[in-house]
């Protein structure tokens, strides 16, 4: 842990974020992360002290850290273009993390169809094994069964697919009208 007068003589130098991401340049991520959660609480509206704080944790394998960086971020920028397939990202690591196989969950699925969890554990296997078109069948799954499911995980995992895959990919058009669709 940083000393109190070393923490002092970076935030005189600059403001925290600029300290913070000076202290992630030299590789002291621990330093960074102290910094920037002092940013935050300094300017909690700015979102891209919390996207920073969240992209570190993230890279230092504090998946739970990095989700609970991204959900306090402000309402309005939380599904916003990157930060949203930011979110996804790290809800896809959350959701692969520890889960049964892929064959496992789809056998689950014949008793309880409607487990919103396991399908989206589902959806982030296929996504890694890159089985996208099965990912999105499941992700697209959960939008019709349950839309709320982890505050709209399943159309931002498949928003974050299709950002993955780029425009000219031919299952970003055939998903996207099957997305607009099952939200009309």
């Amino acid at each position: 842990m940083p000393s109190p007068s070393r923490i002092a003589d970076a935030v005189a130098r600059c403001c925290e974020h600029e300290a913070a991401i000076q202290a992630l340049n030299r590789g002291e991520h621990e330093d960074a992360l102290i910094l920037l959660a002092q940013a935050v609480e300094a300017r909690p509206q700015d979102t891209r002290i919390g996207v920073d704080r969240a992209k570190l944790l993230l890279q230092l394998g504090r998946l739970d850290e990095a989700e609970t960086a991204l959900r306090a971020l402000p309402a309005a920028a939380r599904d916003d273009g990157d930060i949203g397939v930011l979110r996804a990202h790290v809800g896809f690591l959350l959701a692969a993390e520890d889960a049964p196989s892929p064959e496992a969950l789809a056998a689950h699925f014949e008793q309880a169809p409607e487990d919103s969890r396991a399908r989206h554990r589902l959806a982030a296997l296929l996504l890694f094994r890159d089985d996208y078109a099965g990912a999105l069948d499941q992700l697209l799954e959960l939008v019709h069964r349950d839309r709320e499911f982890d505050e709209g995980a399943g159309q931002r995992g498949m928003l974050a697919i299709f950002h993955i895959l780029g425009p000219d990919h031919p299952l970003v058009a055939l998903y996207q009208e099957a997305l607009n669709n099952a939200l009309r």
